[in-house]
């Protein structure tokens, strides 16, 4: 078995990736609502790390998946590798 973190660990690294997206995401939607005071560029960067954070989120779930439920990954490593591929490269995108 190659080294890896244990499911706590997962467990607890999901949780703040969570958190973080949550803060995130209200930061980007205030930032829609009312961007006065702002760079422009905030809402695009804002957006950015939103995508690339829910992307790495989906490939901790895979890696996840992967050493804990082989059934349950084996099931959903396609969709989640598109998934969580997509995001990053929109992510990329948008600060681009």
């Amino acid at each position: 078995m190659r080294n890896s973190i244990e499911k706590d660990g997962y467990k607890l690294l999901f949780g703040i990736l969570t958190f973080f997206g949550i803060v995130l995401a209200i930061v980007s939607t205030l930032l829609y609502i009312d961007l006065r005071g702002f760079a422009p560029k905030t809402l695009s960067v804002s957006s950015s790390l939103l995508f690339l954070l829910i992307g790495v989120t989906l490939w901790l779930r895979t890696e996840y998946l992967k050493l804990y439920n082989i059934n349950q990954y084996q099931t959903k490593r396609i969709p989640m590798w598109f998934s969580a591929g997509a995001f990053i490269l929109v992510g990329i995108f948008l600060l681009v």
